[in-house]
Formats: structure tokens, sequence, C-alpha cells
């Protein structure tokens, strides 16, 4: 009997464990999230930024206020590299997050966040980059900017659909499992 209890309670003992190791990963995990989310809120507000200075300078005449444009997409360059950075920093800690958390609902969750986030940084990239042609001083006509800033427009379009369609999976899944994520919202 006495070997029964001993087992019983070794037993006991590893469920605690278990138990416990279970709480401290979705605790880290929450903190990860936590951070994430700051960063994802700083990427927004950044974005948002970015936005206002690229359609002043597109809205600002060209050539004839090329110093003005140029100045604008300077500042612009600036704050979307700081969304990217932002952007790549939370989705690092949704990955960690689905690294961390055990269930597996939980954890595809936080991958799918990852991924949309990740897509916002490389847009950000795309927004940089086509700033930076507006930068170029080698550049003097309104038809040279529109040549060379072109393609760049449809991969801005690309990352675009791209970001909706991951954005748009990881709603429904989030409805479909409203019940494990619903601490998460």
């Amino acid at each position: 009997m006495k070997i029964v209890n001993v087992i019983i309670g070794v037993v006991g003992i590893l469920v605690a464990l278990a138990v416990w190791w279970g709480n401290r990963a979705t605790d880290d995990a929450n903190e990860l999230i936590k951070e994430g989310n700051a960063k994802y809120t700083l990427g927004k507000t950044l974005q948002a930024e970015g936005l206002e200075k690229l359609q002043a300078a597109e809205a600002t005449s060209f050539p004839e206020q090329a110093e003005a444009v140029r100045k604008l997409a300077n500042e612009g360059v600036e704050i979307y590299t700081k969304s990217g950075t932002n952007f790549r920093e939370a989705a690092a800690k949704f990955q960690a997050a689905s690294e961390t958390v055990h269930d597996s609902v939980v954890k595809e969750y936080f991958s799918m966040e990852q991924k949309s986030v990740a897509k916002l940084a490389e847009l950000q990239d795309i927004f940089r980059k086509y700033l930076l042609i507006y930068t170029d001083p080698s550049i003097q006509d309104a038809e040279t900017l529109q040549k060379k800033t072109g393609g760049l427009v449809e991969q801005m379009t690309t990352l675009s659909n791209e970001y909706t369609v991951l954005t748009a999976a990881t709603k429904k899944y989030t409805e479909e499992h409203k019940s494990k994520l619903v601490d998460l919202q």
C-alpha cells in the first residue's frame, strides 16, 4: 500500500509541475503579446504619420517644388523605417509567444498574427523605398519619377492584398475558436 501511495504522490507532484509549467508558459506568452501589441500600436501610429508625409509629397507639385517634395519624402523615409522596425519587433514577439504556449489553437493564432504583422513590415519597406525615389536629386521631371515608382506601386498593391488576406484569415480563425481565444482579444 505504501508503494501505491508513493506512486500517487509522485504522480500528483508531476501533475502539479505540469500545471505550473503550463501557467508559466501562458504568463510568458501574455507578456510577449503585451510587448508585441505595444510595438504594433506604435507601428500603426507611425504608419499613419508616414502616410501623411507620402500623400503630402505626392500632392506637392514636382518638379516645381522639388525641394519641398524631397524634404517631405526624407521625413517619410525616416517614419517608415521606424514603423517597419516596430512591426518587425511585434512580429518577433508574436512568433516567440507562438513558440511559448502549449495550446495548439493559441499557438496557431499567434503564428497567424506574426505572419500578418510581418507582411505589414514588408509593406513599410516598400513605402520607404517608394519615398526614397522621391529624394533622388537626379530625378528632374515628373515622368521619370513616375517610371521609377511604378513598379513599387504594384508591389504595394500586392503586399496590401496579401496583408488583407492574412488579417481576414486571422479574424475568421478567431471567430471559429472564440472560446479559446476570448482572453486574447
